[in-house]
């Protein structure tokens, strides 16, 4: 397997500080912000793929039963494998064109076939109505594909979350089993209450608590923010597939990471963390980080191995 630099590179550095002048952290600074954020992104619309990377791979929108869902596959040298990628946001915001980058770099890897489904964003779309959506979706994929040996799951940040807690109710509805779960920098606990985040806030150059809860409470709906189907570090975790879970040392979910890792092996869970000196949230999203790129080849080697 591929080894992770000890040392942070410079073109990682520098990405924090680019990171910080975006305007992101202002924008979950609170909850006003962050919902004048969300209306202008939701007028956008999810982005399309760079011209490089649409040139490079067979994209195509289809629709599975009023669920919108993109697929993407190599232009030559396609494996069995089928991917299922659920975008981050917050779950308030569509999908930017730095996941369009992480899937190329993930395709490019393994061969996969990769299925990017839309789910509604809050607070038309809750953990209610979209968990069991994404498990329909898996569990009809999984008659279509040709080899549902060879199907893994993975989103990250409020994807990541949305993917644990899919992975966990397929599981308990007798679904069909997914090979492995990836997750980077996933959104476990939407009620951030974990009181070692507050020194984490101030080094995540893009995250902020109060945004951040606004949208967790949108994506509960009815449901109460500690539910399992809304924050999975209270879930079973003895039902997880094989894991793997990614972030960074300066993302304002690790210490929730860390806890949900610790709490899945001691669910008996096959969980490998990844933990990344000098990450950002999500920084396997800008794929020409050399922490980035050692992070997705040794995640290829997993999967493909």
């Amino acid at each position: 397997m591929t080894s992770l630099p000890r040392r942070q590179s410079l073109l990682l550095r520098i990405a924090r500080i680019v990171l910080r002048t975006r305007g992101v952290k202002r924008a979950l600074s609170s909850p006003g912000l962050a919902e004048i954020d969300r209306l202008r992104n939701v007028a956008a619309g999810p982005a399309q793929p760079r011209a490089r990377v649409a040139r490079a791979f067979e994209i195509e929108r289809i629709d599975d039963g009023g669920l919108a869902v993109f697929r993407m596959a190599p232009r030559s040298g396609a494996t069995r494998n089928t991917l299922v990628y659920l975008p981050g946001g917050g779950y308030i915001n569509p999908m930017v064109a730095e996941h369009w980058d992480l899937i190329a770099a993930l395709v490019t890897r393994t061969g996969a076939t990769v299925y990017v489904p839309q789910y509604a964003l809050a607070p038309a779309g809750t953990a209610d109505t979209e968990i069991p959506r994404i498990a329909r979706f898996l569990a009809k994929l999984a008659t279509d594909i040709p080899d549902p040996a060879r199907l893994w799951l993975a989103g990250d940040s409020a994807g990541g979350g949305l993917a644990t807690a899919a992975a966990i109710h397929l599981r308990q509805i007798g679904g069909p089993a997914l090979q492995h779960l990836v997750l980077f920098s996933p959104w476990l606990d939407v009620e951030l209450a974990n009181p070692a985040i507050r020194a984490f806030a101030r080094r995540d150059p893009s995250l902020a608590v109060p945004g951040l809860r606004y949208a967790g409470k949108l994506w509960a709906g009815d449901r109460a923010t500690s539910s399992p189907l809304v924050s999975p570090v209270h879930a079973d975790l003895s039902l997880l597939p094989p894991t793997t879970l990614v972030i960074g040392t300066s993302d304002i979910f690790l210490p929730d990471s860390r806890k949900f890792a610790a709490m899945a092996r001691e669910a008996g869970a096959d969980i490998e963390f990844i933990e990344v000196n000098g990450g950002f949230h999500v920084f396997v999203g800008a794929p020409f980080i050399p922490e980035s790129r050692a992070t997705l080849d040794l995640i290829a080697a997993q999967l493909t191995g």
